[in-house]
């Protein structure tokens, strides 16, 4: 009698600790808040700020079309910018969450895009200016740096085709970077990594004091697109030589006074290394590669061009990210077997791994909280597509944000707010 007494009393304590551990997370200074796009009754989408503390969602306006384009947040938290597309050609739209207020940046001209190319609007270190590509009318593309405090727009002529790289800053927001890598036909390489031909790596830097566009080129050349370190000072991609008949490896190219310079690492055992992801500190890369018939995840040290092997499970991982502190990774696992999807966390002080989710319904697209106390992603299960989940970083505790979209791009489309 004592004895299952004593288990009972430590199961509760036990769900009262984690209860109390997601409490103390949501408590801590603001609110967790969280935006999304969901699909509104007349098929349209709806802008919602979900706040995580009080489970409640607040919906901040409804569009006729969105694209499912990653929300972006200023620095301060005050404003979410995204594109969709307006009466006749695409926008950048920006809404001042706590006031309401609107602006929106009209393209010249009509152009397509694609939500799983394009890049988020990205904002300067300050918060004052946001900086994304638009053709104009006699352009066929500019930069353009929109000034959120007197809402004008300044353009800066680019490259003689719309290339949407993404875009970022230097740390003192007087210069703006991107990556291009052209075929030998001059046609933009953006996310395909299959696509054969002559290669052509660029390094363009925009100089907003003297308004004009620097152009690097730099070898290797990318394969596909490049990965940007948290501190804005390297690149991470993968690279192959001209004939594809090396095995691939991951190039740094590393910031410089006199631009960016490339550093190959040779010592890599072949295997094309995809979703290569930074450490928060801007030391380690990520990635996962299939080398024996079998995806598995690896970790490179920058500094020391050192490879390390993280798993070894017989069935797929694949890299999704880093928690805020650097002391573990998320993965995507189909260890649980068939085609189930589930997300695991990797604990690199103990190297143990368990799992957070184990229902196999598509789990996938993990984003942490700024301060790591809550995890979102999205999941098929119950018959929804990509509906939005949150869940302590531990796993413990879990619950719904939103349904699942009916337009899939829609359905990713999610950003904590700083």
């Amino acid at each position: 009698m004592m004895r299952g007494l004593v288990f009972a009393t430590a199961v509760i304590l036990g769900v009262v600790s984690s209860v109390l551990i997601l409490l103390a997370g949501l408590f801590a200074g603001h609110a967790p808040q969280i935006a999304y796009f969901a699909p509104a009754d007349d098929a349209r989408a709806v802008l919602i700020l979900a706040d995580t503390r009080l489970r409640q969602s607040l919906p901040m306006a409804t569009y006729d079309t969105v694209l499912g384009s990653q929300i972006s947040w200023s620095p301060d938290g005050r404003w979410a910018a995204f594109w969709r597309y307006g009466p006749a050609n695409p926008v950048v739209h920006f809404h001042e969450v706590d006031t309401g207020r609107h602006h929106i940046i009209e393209s010249e001209t009509t152009f397509t895009l694609s939500a799983f190319l394009l890049p988020p609007v990205s904002w300067s270190p300050d918060g004052t200016r946001a900086a994304f590509m638009m053709p104009t009318a006699t352009l066929p593309e500019a930069l353009h740096i929109f000034d959120i405090r007197t809402g004008t727009v300044n353009r800066l002529p680019g490259a003689e085709t719309l290339i949407l790289s993404p875009l970022l800053w230097h740390d003192d927001g007087t210069q703006i970077y991107r990556y291009v890598t052209l075929v030998d036909n001059g046609q933009q390489i953006q996310q395909s990594v299959g696509q054969r031909g002559v290669r052509t790596g660029l390094i363009h830097t925009f100089d907003l004091n003297a308004q004009r566009l620097h152009t690097q080129h730099i070898n290797p050349p990318c394969f596909a697109a490049v990965s940007w370190s948290p501190d804005g000072t390297r690149a991470a991609c993968m690279v192959l030589q001209a004939d594809y008949s090396d095995r691939p490896e991951v190039v740094i190219y590393q910031r410089g006074e006199s631009g960016f310079q490339a550093r190959v690492m040779a010592d890599l055992p072949g295997g094309i290394p995809q979703n290569l992801t930074w450490s928060p500190d801007s030391k380690q890369v990520a990635y996962d590669i299939n080398r024996d018939g079998n995806t598995d995840v690896y970790l490179l040290d920058v500094e020391r061009g050192v490879e390390q092997r993280i798993t070894t499970h017989p069935r797929e991982d694949v890299m999704r990210t880093w928690a805020p502190d650097g002391q573990s990774l998320v993965i995507r696992s189909r260890r649980g077997g068939g085609a189930n999807q589930d997300l695991y966390r990797y604990d690199l002080v103990t190297e143990q791994i368990h799992a957070l989710t184990s229902d196999g319904n598509g789990n996938d697209t993990p984003r942490y909280q700024p301060t790591g106390g809550l995890l979102a992603y999205v999941t098929n299960a119950g018959n929804a597509v990509n509906a939005l989940h949150l869940m302590t970083a531990d796993g413990t505790t879990r619950y719904q944000l939103s349904n699942g979209p009916s337009n899939n791009t829609i359905g990713l489309a999610f950003s904590w707010r700083p």
